[in-house]
């Protein structure tokens, strides 16, 4: 089993339609986003955050991507609302054009009546925003802050799922299911590295009028329970440890 999922996917997509170039930059650095943010405002060392406090700066960051307001954040998360301010203050602090651009798109879309992703699928929202309900217009917000992000995300996934089939088929490998961005295919242990090799190499390709990074996390076991992340080279080609190897091996059950 082999499972491939897009690395931070939303946050390329968001940087890519605003066009900040600080969170590519970010983003193509390897920098971790949410840990930056917990220990700015909670003013501690980056190596101090806790798996606790990267989770609230983490999900309340992921709110803004649903439109989500900052009591409803507060409640989700579990923090006070004053944390929840601070900590979007100072994503949005961090990336003022992602800011400007989540805070605009809405008017965008009630103006135009529709939205688009870079691939041409249109969200149709002039009903949502000529409603008579306001919450059912505060609703057509919320879709418009979210669509582009998930939906360009849900796209990619399925450009490389189209992209795969044909060399999966070539080599006996099979989509057996998709979890929002990750696939999981499966193999033959026998092929299991050159598999996960010219995976990394399709579903990395750049997509046209897309800015962001498609960077991928590839994971190699015989069940979900017992995965173990593959490490790359510059030239796709997959590092495997005798860990890695004597893992798969010892969890390989023949088929009857």
């Amino acid at each position: 089993m082999i499972q491939c999922d897009l690395s931070q996917g939303e946050f390329n997509a968001w940087a890519s339609y605003a066009q900040d170039e600080k969170m590519l930059n970010d983003i193509r650095n390897g920098l971790d986003i949410h840990r930056t943010v917990a220990y700015k405002v909670w003013n501690m060392k980056p190596e101090d955050v806790t798996k606790e406090l990267r989770t609230f700066a983490k999900r309340v960051v992921f709110g803004l991507m649903y439109g989500i307001s900052i009591k409803g954040a507060a409640n989700l998360v579990g923090c006070s609302e004053k944390e929840a301010q601070r900590i979007q203050d100072t994503f949005f602090g961090m990336y003022p054009k992602a800011a400007a651009w989540l805070k605009n798109i809405p008017s965008v879309a009630r103006f135009k009546g529709y939205l688009t992703t870079v691939f041409g699928r249109k969200r149709r929202l002039a009903h949502l925003f000529n409603h008579p309900l306001e919450g059912m217009r505060s609703y057509a917000a919320r879709v418009a802050s979210n669509f582009p992000m998930q939906s360009t995300v849900a796209d990619i996934t399925a450009r490389n799922m189209i992209n795969l089939k044909p060399y999966l088929d070539s080599v006996g490998a099979q989509i057996i299911l998709t979890v929002h961005d990750s696939i999981i295919v499966q193999c033959d242990k026998s092929i299991a590295k050159q598999v996960s090799e010219e995976m990394m190499k399709i579903v990395t390709q750049p997509v046209p009028n897309y800015h962001g990074i498609i960077k991928c996390d590839i994971e190699i076991g015989t069940a979900w329970g017992h995965l173990d992340k593959v490490e790359f080279d510059d030239a796709f080609e997959a590092t495997f440890t005798d860990e890695t190897l004597s893992s798969i091996k010892m969890q390989w059950t023949e088929p009857a």
